[in-house]
């Protein structure tokens, strides 16, 4: 499996320059699927709508259409869950790594 972010979404759905060129070559060389979460996916939404100003945008559009036809698999989001795996992380690396929220989030929804 491989975890998308929002990063790496947004970097194979816009033309990022020195990041769109990584992301599609990974992809070319894994055979493993696409998984975005629910949490990745209401990530992109906002950095979709902050890139093109409208909250149904052809790239947003394309991400849907990945996530409906199976090329990128969704996965849900169990917030309580979530919520715990977090916790203990932040209880336990909190004070040595300095990772946001949501990163923490993102770690733990992808294992």
């Amino acid at each position: 499996m491989n975890y998308l972010d929002e990063n790496f979404a947004t970097a194979l759905l816009f033309n990022i320059r020195g990041q769109t060129e990584l992301a599609e070559k990974f992809v070319r060389r894994n055979s493993l699927p696409l998984v975005l979460s629910e949490l990745a996916e209401l990530e992109c939404r906002r950095a979709f709508v902050l890139r093109t100003g409208l909250p149904n945008s052809e790239n947003w559009n394309r991400l849907q259409a990945f996530l409906a036809d199976g090329t990128w698999q969704r996965e849900p989001t169990h917030w309580e869950a979530l919520s715990e795996k977090s916790e203990q992380f932040i209880d336990r690396f909190g004070a040595r790594l300095k990772a946001g929220t949501l990163d923490t989030l993102h770690v733990a929804q992808a294992l």
